[in-house]
């Protein structure tokens, strides 16, 4: 039996090992810091192998951080489809935000990179388009809880972006940083917490395009 791979398959493994070059560079310098030539050198292929995958430096780190999105997404989903009486295991809820926030660091990683340098213009997409999946997990929930129970004044995507938007954000920030950030209940605290960081230096600062 032969054992050649197919050129398919060959264009497959090498879209992965950009990927993976690309992520460990990112992390590392950041968006505007890294270099095609880095990742390239990563991954141990020529630039230009880059470019036919990838039409741009952006478009491969979007690439990038979609991948681990992704996961983010259907470990978000998988573990909501788990909730069998909501609101009252809302602390089951809230914990599995943490485990999220502590097992995806490197979406966490380029989600940083996305807000500092970009102002979260890719991070923003898959989130935005899995709210309509979680808020159609918890309606049956909330539908049955809102006429007379603890949801009946709060809208349903309301309470569906403060579970998975604000507490994974402060999980995330937390898990990062090491540091437990402002309170959930406050609803500018990503914003401020997010420019301190940024005055710290923890995240790199947008810079001019030379």
């Amino acid at each position: 039996m032969s054992t050649s791979i197919t050129r398919s398959e060959r264009k497959a493994e090498t879209h992965t090992a950009i990927l993976d070059a690309a992520e460990q560079v990112f992390i590392e310098r950041g968006w505007r810091s890294a270099g095609i030539r880095d990742v390239a050198d990563r991954a141990g292929i020529a630039p230009s192998s880059i470019y036919n995958h990838f039409g741009s430096k952006e478009q491969l780190f979007s690439a990038a951080l979609a991948r681990r999105a992704l996961e983010v997404q259907q470990a978000a989903v998988a573990g909501f489809m788990r909730v069998r009486d909501f609101p009252n295991d809302l602390a089951d809820v809230v914990a599995l935000m943490r485990s999220l926030a502590e097992e995806h660091s490197e979406f966490l990683r380029l989600a940083a990179i996305d807000i500092a340098e970009f102002g979260a213009v890719h991070v923003s997409r898959p989130d935005l388009d899995l709210i309509p999946v979680i808020e159609a997990i918890f309606r049956p929930y909330y539908e049955a809880d809102a006429a007379s129970g603890f949801l009946r004044d709060f809208d349903l995507g309301v309470v569906v972006r403060f579970i998975y938007l604000s507490l994974f954000t402060y999980f995330g920030i937390t898990q990062l940083y090491g540091e437990r950030l402002g309170t959930v209940g406050d609803t500018d605290w990503e914003d401020r917490e997010i420019a301190r960081l940024l005055e710290r230096g923890i995240v790199a600062r947008p810079k001019e395009d030379q």
